[in-house]
């Protein structure tokens, strides 16, 4: 299976897999500052990550409003 992340296009889920593997594994070492420096360099991963902290933002928000939503979200188990 193939598909596209952003500018980055895999051609095999397990390489996607290994990657993204390899990547955590080096968020949770050493290198971790050097890597998100390198990643967020890269104006789309900014973008996602930008409009990924506005959605958490707007979740949280709501969570605190809606009590029905915040009931849903618990029982996904978020």
């Amino acid at each position: 299976m193939s598909g596209k992340i952003g500018k980055y296009v895999y051609k095999n889920e397990q390489v996607l897999k290994e990657f993204l593997g390899g990547l955590l594994r080096r968020l949770g070492g050493r290198k971790a500052s050097k890597t998100v420096k390198k990643l967020m360099q890269d104006p789309e991963v900014k973008k996602y990550v930008k409009s990924t902290k506005a959605y958490a933002k707007k979740t949280a928000d709501r969570r605190k409003t809606d009590p029905e939503y915040d009931k849903f979200l618990k029982s996904m188990g978020l």
